[in-house]
């Protein structure tokens, strides 16, 4: 399968980001299709809250929400603790929600 995410942030203020995303999934059993609205609140110099929804735009896509407080350890580290009810946090899992909530813990590592 192929994903396509196209991000576009806008900067409101020094506390305040907004993302609209467009994603689509190709495949060669089904394409889904959503679109992705997120708000990034700079709660301290190194701590963000981060409120993230997708609304599905086809039959097979759903609606999904997830909440994540941001923890930025330098410029190259971040832990994310989150909780959702997308089936999971990158491409093909922000397109589909199930019906338990998770609670989690995402470490990213940028290169």
């Amino acid at each position: 399968y192929s994903f396509l995410d196209l991000t576009s942030t806008f900067r409101i203020n020094d506390r305040l980001t907004f993302n609209i995303s467009p994603k689509y999934l190709f495949s060669g059993v089904d394409n889904l299709a959503a679109v992705g609205f997120s708000k990034f609140i700079n709660l301290s110099e190194n701590k963000l809250f981060i409120a993230e929804t997708n609304i599905g735009l086809d039959e097979n896509s759903e609606n999904n929400f997830t909440f994540s407080l941001r923890h930025l350890q330098n410029k190259d580290r971040t832990i994310d603790f989150y909780i959702s009810n997308a089936v999971g946090t990158e491409d093909l899992g922000q397109l589909l929600r199930t019906d338990n909530y998770k609670f989690g813990l995402k470490m990213s590592f940028i290169f």
